[in-house]
């Protein structure tokens, strides 16, 4: 009798230490309507992803990615689905929930593009491909963009290529931006360009013919009279950046360190655009601009105050000097 309860211990023992509380069981209860269970059921990614990570995954690890899923799943349909969690330091997001994500979601029908800070970029590009290099292969690719990069007809095979093969990519919000801000940026030298070839259109056109040398260069077929090279290479860019923009709005953004990423005060990109122009009232012909006069001519009254002189050369007239005397009685008061 003593033996048997020992051994009965001794076995929900070894029972507690294999299950340790918290870690989720391979075999989940599947229940009916009525809450009543009728079976167990099992993901094999789950198995395959312990067996791969040599870890033992957590509950609210596998419902946090079950809930990602299935909310992107509910908005395919209809408007683009978004979903914001928050997990403490070392719950598992970099290790665990991002490549479990990518298990999930990089399955070859879309881009999946994991950003991160940069600080984390090189950590996480070594978290998946050990995850994902022996036994469940999938590539890692990295999404590099500054404003010297030109988007090329690689660029856009490269990401082809992660999603149809079930790759991931990975990325850093300034890598975005750029690319954003890079694609405004040939936009708006594609508009000036179009621009000035309608006012050459206006002044020059003679007739239906003038126009319609216009219009061609303005969608892309090249006028009679030869078109630009500038202009050209812009519209190919644009054309390559759409490709990208729309391999991008049917993927899977995961966005890790979201309150760094898309903090206001810190995440912010600036390109200045188009030609250098001079400020307004910088520079006239004959002297300095008026906007670096119009503020010591602003001080200067209180210096005539101060001394009886102004510095500035101003024409004498009874109007000024009224004034002069009027702002000094006013400032001596």
């Amino acid at each position: 009798g003593g033996e048997g309860l020992t051994l009965g211990s001794s076995v929900k023992n070894l029972g507690e230490l294999l299950s340790p509380r918290g870690v989720l069981s391979p075999f989940r209860v599947e229940e009916d309507e009525d809450e009543a269970p009728r079976g167990f059921v099992y993901d094999p990614r789950l198995l395959i992803f312990e067996f791969v990570s040599t870890l033992l995954l957590r509950e609210e690890q596998v419902d946090l990615v079950e809930k990602i899923v299935r909310t992107l799943s509910a908005g395919a349909s209809g408007e683009p689905a978004a979903l914001v969690s928050q997990l403490i330091m070392g719950a598992g997001k970099t290790t665990v929930v991002l490549p479990l994500l990518a298990l999930y979601l990089a399955d070859g029908s879309q881009l999946l593009m994991q950003v991160v800070p940069a600080t984390l970029l090189t950590f996480t590009q070594g978290v998946l491909r050990e995850r994902f290099s022996s036994f469940v292969p999938k590539a890692v690719y990295t999404f590099s963009f500054d404003r010297t990069t030109a988007v090329t007809p690689q660029l856009v095979r490269k990401l082809r290529e992660a999603e149809g093969h079930g790759g991931l990519v990975c990325s850093t919000p300034n890598a975005l931006k750029s690319f954003a801000l890079a694609f405004l940026h040939l936009m708006h030298e594609l508009s000036n360009q179009y621009n000035k070839e309608a006012q050459t259109a206006t002044r020059d056109a003679s007739g239906f013919f003038g126009a319609q040398s216009w219009a061609s260069g303005l969608f892309g077929k090249p006028a009679a009279h030869g078109g630009g090279g500038a202009a050209s290479r812009s519209r190919k860019q644009v054309g390559l950046c759409c490709e990208v923009m729309a391999l991008f709005q049917r993927g899977v953004l995961i966005l890790d360190e979201v309150d760094l990423i898309l903090h206001p005060l810190r995440a912010e990109l600036n390109w200045p655009l188009g030609e250098r122009k001079p400020l307004d009232f910088t520079s006239e012909r004959h002297a300095a601009g008026m906007r670096w006069e119009l503020p010591l001519h602003l001080l200067d009254p209180f210096h005539f105050t101060a001394r009886g002189e102004c510095v500035m050369c101003v024409p004498r007239s009874r109007t000024s000097e009224q004034l002069l005397q009027r702002i000094a009685a006013a400032v001596a008061r």
